[in-house]
């Protein structure tokens, strides 16, 4: 412990707060200058307090209070990702020194990573109570964040269409799908209008969304589920695009291969924004789990 380095922390922390126009948070701080070891200077919050700013009011936060926040909000609106945490809430960094992950504390409010986790009763009364009051009229309507996406039904109830879905929920929803106006495509006439827009679009290697369909070809998906009897998305990966949302698969080895290359090119251990941010490696959770493990210093152990 230095206390000139203590000075320099204090110095940081008020330049910081200036340009941020309120109190840092640790993680921002950590961003901006790296990891000082602030446990050797007795906490964040004790320098925050030698610095004169303010303490982030949400440290007097039980955890039971941290957690219904998150609840209230994420009914709203869907749960945020780990780098997208409103102000409004506890940041990431006081989650995961509160509960240790930020994947282990959703799932201790309800939710499995940024899913919640439903049993297939709770669907299928989500379902059906959905379709009689009114607010779900079509499976389009499940893109609304807070609401089970479609591959959570998928999944739960083992089928593969709306159909099969709607079925297993006792329920019946007339179809809103209209064709596009000129609709008299073939299956290869449509493959090509695909191909076509995915080059044109610049995305050769993962093939154009969903979203751009609907924007550059006038029509939803449906047109290619309704020619091929496939989901765009099993359409894609046959016609030798990698979607976005394949997963990748690592093992110990790689992602210490990179983590090496990684600490070579910076001269130090990444910290966990860094490591959050790198879009070389998996997610921490993916990291930690693969580890079996909670913290990176275990990681960096295995390099050394």
């Amino acid at each position: 412990m230095s206390k000139e380095t203590e000075l320099k922390i204090i110095a940081r922390l008020q330049t910081l707060a200036k340009k941020l126009g309120k109190t840092p948070t640790r993680r921002e701080y950590i961003t901006e200058y790296g990891n000082p070891e602030f446990k050797n200077y007795g906490g964040y919050n004790a320098m925050v307090i030698k610095s004169g700013l303010i303490v982030n009011h949400h440290v007097m936060l039980t955890d039971e209070e941290i957690k219904n926040r998150y609840i209230e909000y994420i009914k709203l609106h869907g749960v945020p990702k780990s780098n997208e945490i409103p102000k409004s809430l506890p940041s990431y960094d006081m989650i995961c020194t509160r509960f240790g992950t930020y994947k282990a504390f959703l799932k201790s409010i309800g939710y499995d990573s940024y899913r919640k986790e439903y049993t297939k009763e709770e669907l299928i009364k989500f379902l059906q109570d959905g379709i009689d009051n009114g607010t779900i009229k079509s499976m389009f309507d499940l893109n609304n964040p807070a609401y089970p996406t479609h591959s959570c039904f998928y999944e739960s109830f083992g089928v593969r269409t709306w159909k099969e879905v709607l079925s297993i929920a006792g329920r019946k929803l007339e179809s809103t799908f209209v064709p596009h106006e000129n609709y008299s495509f073939t299956q290869e006439e449509l493959k090509e209008k695909y191909i076509e827009l995915s080059e044109k679009l610049g995305k050769v290697k993962t093939g154009a969304s969903n979203n751009d369909v609907r924007k550059h070809l006038g029509f939803t998906e449906s047109v290619f589920f309704i020619a091929f009897k496939k989901r765009l998305t099993e359409l894609r990966r046959e016609w030798g695009y990698t979607p976005r949302d394949a997963k990748k698969v690592y093992t110990e080895e790689m992602i210490l291969n990179i983590l090496k290359s990684k600490i070579k090119e910076y001269g130090r251990e990444l910290t966990l924004r860094e490591i959050a941010s790198c879009k070389e490696l998996p997610a921490l959770v993916t990291i930690y789990r693969i580890f079996k493990t909670t913290s990176m210093k275990d990681v960096y152990k295995k390099i050394k």
